[in-house]
Order: structure tokens, then C-alpha cells, then sequence
């Protein structure tokens, strides 16, 4: 575990301040406005200062950190693999980024290099995964105390507990519920079993309040990791995670290319197959970052409610960014991947490796790919695949394999 060091506070800032943009401007609206309020509906003037407010910490507290004097073990090419996907699927959209987009795009830069610089360890993430906590815990006492302003609807019929149906600080209960089971994944990384075990159910009951049916089989995927993980004796966690999480990145890919029927998981059959015929008018860089949200086609329509996601990574790359984007994004999850298999603490492995497959298993169905700080998915996303790819390797961990068993409780 890291000691208590500048580098250490520093990251801790950096996590307290992308949490803050991306959740907390939601997080005030929503007291005031309702989940059920009419579509597109704007952020109160207070959420809106309290949005700049975020972003202006966020850009300070990274700035700071960035000339600060770096780690000795930093990973420069994973800071480059990073960044280019970040910039090349703007680079390469018919529309250029407009100042907001710049904005976006300059406080995502300044985050990406400030983790680099102080080239975290991936225990730091035992923060994102209290974070799931948190947030659950306020939604479920929220429901409790102001159950209007904490249920995305107030009849869901999808609902498992009454008419639960959470959302609490987030847009939609699928976001609480994603948010929360990728902080479930990370849940390894603390060393204090009965803290371990508290967040662990917060977080559970959190995903079962929001009835999101994408968050309970990610759980499900998630839970079957971990039994595996109980016969690390006989079997490596860092071969099994590489097959299990390989497995998952093909689900994501074949699944929406079956020529699935229309009705197919609640609709997103009709929705691939629209996006799909979409992406041949542009396959090499895609229509843009913006298509979901300009383009009301006919086909990404369901029931009358328009769809703005492609509902699976691929899709939603392929139409968004084309082969281009597909390229770096593969990059990125390769360099993951790769980070992931050099871990050699046994609680580190079973974190990343779980928290890669519960991302392809929630990518399956969700288009969840958010590297832009302002984005409510970030601090479970992009900030996590940037420091499993950034983070530094510490001394005790060069010796290949000397940990890889013997630090799961320490």
C-alpha cells in the first residue's frame, strides 16, 4: 500500500476533483429537478456554476500536480496511447470541436497528465471504488428521506424491490447502476476486509435498487471472476483473467453482428442494425462524435423514444470515430490488458482483471466509453484505464511473480 506522500495526496486531489465534475453538478440538479422532468430538460442556473466551479478545481488541483516533481517509473507511451484517443476522433470528424468541446478536451489533457506525472500505483483506485459506495448509500437514503427527487420513475416495470428504481445523483438508474458495479470490481483493492465487505453490499443493494438490467449481469459476470479467483491455487488468475476477459471482448463484437431481430434486448437489435447501415456511409473515420445526438434517424427510434447511444462499444465506435477510432480504442484496451498482466500483487490482479471484464460485459449492451472528465461515467472509465495503463511499477513489484500469491490480505 502506498505510504502517505505528496504523490499519494496529490492523486487523491485528482480523484476528489474528477468525481466532483463529473457527479456533483448532477448530483444539486436533481434536487431540484425531477428524473421524470421533460427530456432535454437544462441544468439549474446553481448546478451550472457549480459545473464551472468543478472544472476550475479540476484544471487547478491537475495543474499543480502536473509540475510537481514526477515519479522516476513513468509511462510516457501508455500517456501517448491515451491521448491520441482521446484527440484523433476529433481530429478526424466532419465537424470541428467547438470552444466547449476544446474546453472539454483541455481539462481531459490536463487530468491524463497530471495521473502520468505522479505515476499512481492502481491501489489509489480503492478510492473510485468507495466512491460506489458513497453514491449508493446516498441514493438509497435519499430514496428513503425524498424518493421523488432519488427514483429515475415513479413506477418502473422493471423494478425488482416495489417501484425502486434508483437514479440518485446520476441521469439514469442504468448510469447508478453502472457506475456502481465497476467501483464493485475495484472493491479487492481494499485491504480492510470488513470495510471491503460493507462497501461490497452498499454497492450491491445500490445495483438491485436501480433495477438495471445491464449493472445485475455485469454483477453476475463479476461474481463468476471471483469464484474463479478462489482456485488461484491451480489455476493462474493472470491466465484465466486474459481468457475470461478475452471471451468478454468477443461478446462485445459478435453479438450485435448475429443479425439479431429487432425486438432483441429491448430494442438494441433494431438499434444495431440501423447504426450499422449508418457506419457505411463513412466506415473509415465514422460520422462524427456527435451523430447520436444530431442524427434523429427513423431506425434509432424506440417506440417513439429516440435513442441517442449505439448500446455497444463497437457500434458506437465504429459509427462515431469509424476503423480509425476502432484502432485506438483496441490500442488503449490492448495497453490495459497488458499493464493488467504485469500486476504481480495477487489483489491487484484480481481488481483490474475484474474491472476489465465487468467493462466488457457492460460495453455488450452500453455504449460506455467516457474519457472526457465532464462525462458521469468518467471517474469509473477513463480514469481507471488511465491509471491501470499509467500506473507505476513500485520495486517490491519488478521481481516477476515474487508477490503474485502471498499480498491478497495484506
Amino acid at each position: 500500500m502506498d505510504k502517505f506522500n505528496p504523490h499519494s495526496v496529490g492523486f487523491l486531489f485528482v480523484v476528489i476533483s474528477v468525481i466532483g465534475l463529473a457527479v456533483i453538478p448532477g448530483l444539486i440538479n436533481y434536487l431540484n429537478v425531477k428524473h421524470t422532468s421533460p427530456a432535454g430538460v437544462n441544468l439549474e442556473p446553481f448546478p451550472r456554476v457549480a459545473n464551472l466551479v468543478a472544472a476550475g478545481f479540476v484544471l487547478v488541483v491537475c495543474v499543480a500536480v502536473a509540475f510537481v516533481r514526477g515519479h522516476p517509473d513513468r509511462n510516457l507511451t501508455g500517456l501517448v496511447v491515451l491521448l491520441l484517443a482521446l484527440i484523433v476522433p476529433y481530429i478526424f470528424s466532419p465537424a470541428l470541436p467547438g470552444a466547449a468541446d476544446l474546453v472539454r478536451i483541455a481539462i481531459a489533457v490536463a487530468v491524463f497528465v497530471a495521473v502520468w506525472n505522479i505515476a499512481p500505483s492502481v491501489d489509489g483506485l480503492k478510492w473510485v471504488a468507495l466512491s460506489g459506495a458513497v453514491f449508493g448509500a446516498y441514493s438509497i437514503l435519499g430514496a428513503v428521506i425524498n424518493p421523488e427527487h432519488m427514483m429515475f420513475q415513479a413506477k418502473s416495470t422493471k423494478a425488482l424491490i416495489a417501484d425502486v428504481n434508483l437514479a440518485g445523483p446520476f441521469m439514469h438508474s442504468n448510469v447508478l447502476g453502472i457506475y456502481c458495479v465497476l467501483a464493485l470490481a475495484l472493491t479487492p483493492l481494499l485491504a480492510n476486509i470488513p470495510l471491503r465487505i460493507l462497501t461490497g453490499l452498499i454497492i450491491i443493494a445500490t445495483i438491485v435498487g436501480s433495477a438495471s438490467r445491464t449493472a445485475l449481469v455485469a454483477t453476475g459476470v463479476l461474481g463468476l471472476w471471483w469464484t474463479i479467483c478462489w482456485f488461484r491455487s491451480v489455476v493462474s488468475i493472470r491466465f484465466a483473467g486474459t481468457v475470461v476477459a478475452c471471451m468478454c471482448a468477443a461478446a462485445v463484437a459478435a453479438i450485435p453482428l448475429l443479425g439479431l431481430g429487432s425486438k432483441t434486448l429491448s430494442g438494441r437489435g433494431q438499434i444495431w442494425t440501423g447504426s450499422l447501415k449508418a457506419w457505411h456511409e463513412s466506415p473509415l473515420v465514422g460520422l462524427g462524435l456527435t451523430f447520436f445526438k444530431s442524427q434523429r434517424r427513423p431506425e434509432l427510434y424506440i417506440d417513439y423514444e429516440y435513442i441517442g447511444s449505439g448500446h455497444n462499444l463497437l457500434i458506437q465506435t465504429l459509427v462515431t470515430s469509424g476503423l480509425v477510432g476502432l484502432c485506438f480504442l483496441m490500442t488503449v484496451l490492448f495497453a490495459a490488458l497488458r499493464s493488467t498482466r504485469a500486476l504481480v500483487v495477487t489483489r491487484d490482479q484480481i481488481a483490474c482483471f475484474g474491472y476489465l471484464i465487468v467493462f466488457l460485459a457492460v460495453s455488450t449492451t452500453e455504449a460506455v466509453w467516457e474519457i472526457l472528465p465532464n462525462l458521469e461515467l468518467f471517474p469509473v472509465v477513463g480514469l481507471v484505464f488511465l491509471v491501470i495503463i499509467v500506473a507505476r511499477r513500485d520495486a517490491g513489484q519488478l521481481q516477476d511473480g515474487i508477490l503474485s500469491e502471498t499480498h491478497l490480505h495484506d
